[in-house]
């Protein structure tokens, strides 16, 4: 549970389009969709 103006960080290795990578990885964009789905605001991206 967050506190109201509390802070979500998210840490993700970018997902990769490798057929041998099997890692359990999304995009960053529907990282992004997802977190915001939640009722949470992103306010940085560092890539």
């Amino acid at each position: 549970m967050l506190k109201p103006g509390g802070y979500f960080v998210c840490i993700e290795i970018e997902k990769k389009d490798f057929p041998k990578e099997r890692h359990p990885r999304i995009a960053s964009s529907e990282m992004e969709e997802a977190i915001k789905l939640a009722g949470l605001n992103v306010s940085m991206k560092l890539f």
